[in-house]
């Protein structure tokens, strides 16, 4: 099996179905498992297709709004990543950072979701000066102003699953809050850090939105992941753009109230015919229904970059 972020041509782009036993050469440095593991964690949802038609209704009412609350503001957290994928070369661990900008106490509620869109099973930390921890409903928190909130997980034995996990979160706070979301890869026996990046959390009643890509065919390119917020079915269409505005290809989906993916652009549009140039692209994503959320990373090597996810009117 070939690892890294792509072969060298990557129309030999291997699967990397969680099942597999070994996925990396004990003979590859960290560098390079680390890019293999961020390759994983976006590119094994290919292989979960079914999952975004799911075909029961989904019960998000663990994220409802604080009781005590006149004013609210939803933020979502499309991207969760926990535990090792790689039988514990690497180890993944996500941190979401709640800042109260405000000059008085905010109120937090929410919840954390498996793909699928059930309540996550695996136990997460809550810091705000005392250690709490909690599995799925994030318990009723006073984030006085001014001072911050850490939610995490795979960042202690207690929180770090026997097997990786992804999913996505969903905040709900009175006040001015800020809320960003930091992953991390880290070797899974020195507890070095490999790689980390930082993303501001979502809107999650975007309907019209737009991420640039850019990409090589030998080793760069764009992922981004999306959760229907809604509780109800809802199709979305994308389509990729040429720098001169031409379109590339389309591609439509029905994703289920509550179900999150995350892909390559290069996987989401089943492109294999690409030039070994660096191209710049953009994919515009279209719905009727205002009730997604998302993220997009660029990805080369074993370095992440936050890219922009534009709303569009």
């Amino acid at each position: 099996m070939r690892v890294g972020l792509y072969p060298t041509n990557r129309t030999e782009q291997p699967a990397f179905p969680l099942g597999d036993s070994i996925l990396y050469s004990k003979t590859l440095n960290k560098t390079a498992a680390a890019a293999a593991i961020a390759t994983l964690v976006f590119a094994i949802a290919a292989f979960k297709a079914a999952e975004w038609t799911r075909s029961s209704k989904v019960d998000l009412s663990a994220a409802a709004a604080p009781s005590n609350a006149t004013d609210s503001i939803t933020k979502v957290i499309p991207q969760i990543a926990i535990g090792s994928f790689d039988g514990g070369v690497t180890k993944y661990s996500t941190i979401v950072e709640v800042v109260n900008t405000g000059a008085s106490v905010a109120a937090l509620t929410g919840a954390f979701y498996n793909e699928d869109g059930d309540l996550w099973s695996v136990p997460m930390a809550a810091d705000l000066g005392t250690a709490m921890e909690f599995t799925g409903t994030v318990p009723s928190i006073t984030l006085p102003a001014g001072h911050v909130l850490v939610i995490s997980g795979g960042v202690s034995p207690a929180t770090t699953p026997s097997s990786g996990s992804i999913g996505w979160g969903r905040l709900i706070a009175t006040g001015t809050v800020s809320i960003t979301t930091f992953f991390e890869v880290r070797d899974g026996k020195t507890d070095g850090l490999l790689s980390r990046i930082g993303i501001a959390a979502s809107a999650p009643d975007l309907s019209r939105f737009l991420i640039p890509r850019v990409h090589t065919k030998g080793g760069l390119d764009v992922a981004f992941a999306i959760v229907n917020t809604g509780t109800e079915p809802a199709s979305i269409r994308a389509t990729l753009k040429a720098a001169n505005g031409t379109t590339i290809a389309t591609r439509s989906i029905i994703m289920n109230g509550g179900t999150h993916q995350a892909l390559f652009a290069h996987q989401f549009f089943s492109l294999s015919n690409e030039t070994a140039d660096r191209d710049y692209e953009y994919i515009v994503f279209n719905s009727d229904s205002s009730c997604f959320a998302a993220i997009a990373l660029a990805f080369e090597g074993a370095a992440q970059t936050s890219f922009p996810v534009d709303r569009l009117n």
